[in-house]
């Protein structure tokens, strides 16, 4: 009776270990029961975090109650944080899977995470993405109504106030979405505006593309 009560007692601590880690990332669903099926319940592998490895300026984060304060340098960026820059600021994020995200003045955003992806959402300012290959994770980046995605590549995405977003691409290609629909892919060295009615393609100008390699060398 005694050996049946630890046997219990065991598997009850199991389910809430489970659960609590289902708590965490309420986004992996049956991926938790993949790592189960193969001895790798525990494992994070594929749930990706930043690290903020560079600032110039200040780069703070929204708090419960609508308040912001500072973040330093070291500090994470993880599933669910609204960040922003200030006005002659820049932040450099360096995230586990090896793909950095440069923060320009003035911009502000959301990150949130999925088993093996990354996905930020751009409320203002520009953002410059260097995206190392890794073919089992997604990096999407929204802007208003458009996602772009992608596996890997070098890429800029800009929303000004009251003005249609811009997406350049320096190396390899993106793929756009409008909600669920693809809308196309935008290869290097292209430019686009993504307008509510049509998105308008361009080449990348040589002032373009050295105000925004800028950015990127920060």
């Amino acid at each position: 009776m005694n050996s049946i009560n630890v046997v219990l007692t065991v598997i009850m601590f199991a389910l809430f270990a489970v659960s609590g880690l289902l708590v965490r990332f309420p986004d992996k669903g049956d991926g938790f029961m993949v790592q189960l099926a193969k001895g790798q319940l525990f494992s994070e592998e594929g749930v990706y975090a930043g690290n903020i490895e560079r600032i110039e300026g200040s780069i703070e984060q929204r708090i419960p109650g609508g308040g912001w304060k500072n973040l330093s340098l070291g500090e994470k960026i993880i599933s669910g944080m609204e960040i922003r820059t200030l006005a002659d600021s820049k932040a450099k994020i360096k995230f586990d899977d090896g793909s950095v995200m440069y923060m320009d003045e003035i911009t502000q955003l959301t990150f949130e995470n999925k088993l093996y992806q990354i996905n930020i959402s751009l409320l203002n300012g520009l953002i410059y993405n260097k995206v190392g290959f890794l073919s089992s994770r997604k990096y999407n980046v929204e802007v208003e109504n458009y996602r772009i995605e992608t596996p890997s590549s070098v890429f800029c995405v800009e929303k000004g106030f009251q003005t249609d977003p811009e997406l350049l691409v320096f190396e390899e290609s993106t793929d756009i979405f409008l909600g669920e629909e693809k809308k196309g892919r935008l290869k290097k060295g292209r430019k686009i505006y993504l307008k509510s009615e049509s998105i308008e393609e361009t080449d990348i100008s040589k002032i373009d593309f050295a105000n925004k390699e800028v950015i990127g060398e920060f």
